[in-house]
């Protein structure tokens, strides 16, 4: 019977979804490259954490930290989607891939030679937070050039797959190499793999050069007051923007606390560290395959929304154990609604709104993503005034009630998507 299943309905689903668009080789190269930057990115995130907190042993450092990383998105949102534009996707993720390298390579002499110091760590984490604002979009927006319109999503779900590896390798690689090696070592790990990404970007063509097959209305003439009146008569759009908002001010800040749960309240090491980002990876991993096979059966924005619940109540959970065992378990769970939740945000921007708006929406959600720095100050704050258990759970047990009211409050989450000529005229 499993060789029947193999033989029949999931090898042709696999054929048509994932065979087909894998013989792109410009979308396999894109593919590589992406993989090599989520991989050095999240063992980047775990590692400075690591050394900010063996450097002030202060949790509201550690958290002040991942602040630092975010600084830049609320001004990149803004900018973002006319620099792809008129720079192009390509030029772009390839100046930031090599930013990111250099601030890998000065951290790890710093450590080397002994100087390393807190505001060396905030000064990477502002370069590469940059970066991110800027590149993120980017890569989504040429993914579209490689693979067409019409193969958007299964792209999208093949790229997150990518991506959720990539969180489990580098959780992993950046516990054990910090542990058996040390931090410098680490750095000097994530150096390389950056630029080994660099060296398959250049490879890539730029997409500018290429017919774009599209009508003579600019982004450019596109004025910000029409994008938000285009976005707030999409409510699929609308929520998405608005959950991002939620997710990041009051859920995503509090996997800055993950070094410190690891250390002082599961009495663990860099290896128990890396063991609970490596958790959260492998729920997403799951998630990624519950997506896959309900995206045809479901709609987006429900998934969208589970997804964001999910991950709320998953925290609230993980907030109140004492078990490393049972700590595991709840990451797992907060990394399947994790899946749901990014994988969804971006396809549901990327097919329910005008090609001709796709770049400045997507750095509209930058801009939303750009409260993270927000919510990372708040939670440190809060950390600070009742410790990080309460400071963690309440958060997430806020964002799980304010998540519930927006779904309530947009009955048109699920119409059809607006025309650009229904606001651009």
């Amino acid at each position: 019977m499993i060789a029947r299943l193999f033989s029949g309905p999931f090898h042709r689903t696999w054929e048509r979804r994932v065979v087909t668009i894998m013989r792109n080789t410009e979308f396999r190269g894109l593919l590589l490259a992406n993989f090599l930057w989520w991989l050095t990115r999240f063992a980047h995130l775990l590692v400075s954490g690591w050394v900010a907190l063996s450097i002030t042993n202060s949790a509201f450092d550690v958290v002040l930290l991942t602040f630092y990383q975010s600084l830049a998105l609320p001004v990149m949102g803004f900018y973002s989607g006319s620099l792809i534009n008129r720079i192009g996707s390509r030029k772009i993720i390839l100046v930031s891939q090599i930013v990111y390298t250099t601030v890998y390579l000065g951290t790890a002499a710093l450590i080397l030679t002994g100087s390393i110091a807190f505001w060396h760590l905030a000064v990477g984490g502002v370069l590469t937070g940059v970066c991110w604002g800027i590149s993120w979009p980017a890569r989504r927006s040429i993914m579209v050039n490689i693979v067409g319109e019409d193969r958007i999503s299964d792209a999208v779900v093949i790229d997150y797959s990518g991506q959720t590896t990539a969180g489990v390798l580098g959780a992993s690689m950046a516990g054990l190499v910090t542990r058996f090696l040390g931090e410098a070592s680490t750095y000097g790990f994530l150096a390389g793999l950056s630029c080994l990404a660099v060296i398959v970007l250049i490879t890539l063509p730029d997409y500018r050069d290429r017919p774009s097959g599209l009508t003579p209305v600019t982004l450019s003439a596109v004025r910000s007051r029409e994008i938000w009146r285009y976005i707030s008569r999409n409510h699929a759009v609308l929520g998405v923007l608005m959950l991002s908002v939620v997710m990041n001010f009051l859920v995503f800040p509090n996997r800055s606390l993950l070094p410190v749960f690891a250390s002082t309240i599961l009495n663990g090491d860099a290896l128990q560290l890396g063991l609970l980002g490596s958790a959260h990876a492998a729920g997403m991993l799951i998630g990624l395959i519950i997506v896959y096979w309900a995206l045809n059966v479901v709609r987006n924005t429900t998934m969208f929304v589970v997804g964001s619940l999910l991950q709320s109540a998953a925290l609230v959970w993980f907030s109140m154990s004492t078990s490393f065992a049972i700590s595991m378990v709840t990451l797992v769970v907060a990394g399947v609604g994790q899946a749901c939740f990014s994988i969804m945000q971006s396809q549901i921007v990327l097919t329910s709104t005008d090609k001709h708006l796709r770049n400045s929406i997507l750095g509209w959600l930058v801009l939303s993503i750009g409260v993270g720095p927000l919510g990372k100050l708040n939670l440190g704050a809060v950390t600070t005034l009742i410790g990080p258990k309460f400071a963690l759970g309440g958060t997430a047990a806020a964002s799980f009630c304010i998540i519930i009211l927006i779904a309530l409050c947009l009955p048109g989450l699920r119409r059809p998507r607006m025309k650009l000529s229904d606001t651009v005229k």
